[in-house]
């Protein structure tokens, strides 16, 4: 299966960045190219953050001691999936230019290894018009 997934990934939780990661594993297994568009999340992939970011949705508060504990069994995170994912195939990590200006971030306050660009969301929607599935997470 080729193709293309664009991903819009507003909040800086666990449940979805881990959820982005498992979606951009699964397509760049499948063929297919990934572009994720990290607006608000894109705190959770500072270089001071991206190995110790634990931060759940309220919704999901009540799991997160039997979730961090399965997934430390597995021996998976979401930035360790979405690092493979990168190596795998074609999967790329865009941080918004706005958020991080207003939060005060550049390009060398991310993590190398997953965060690739810092542009505007007219990169977002260039990739989004191009792509067979289209994601807000």
């Amino acid at each position: 299966m080729a193709g293309k997934v664009s991903i819009f990934l507003i909040s800086p939780t666990y449940e979805k960045l881990l959820s982005t990661a498992v979606i951009t594993q699964g397509a760049v297994a499948q063929g297919m190219e990934v572009f994720i568009f990290a607006s608000f999340a894109q705190v959770a992939f500072r270089k001071s953050e991206v190995e110790k970011f634990s931060k759940l949705g309220k919704d999901y508060e009540e799991y997160k001691d039997v979730a961090m504990k399965y997934l430390a069994s597995k021996n998976v995170t979401w930035y360790s999936m979405l690092r493979e994912a990168k190596k795998m195939g074609k999967a790329r990590i865009v941080a918004c230019s706005l958020v991080a200006d207003m939060v005060g971030l550049k390009k060398d306050d991310f993590d190398p290894t997953l965060v690739d660009d810092v542009a505007g969301v007219a990169t977002f929607l260039a990739e989004a018009a191009t792509s067979d599935v289209v994601l807000y997470i």
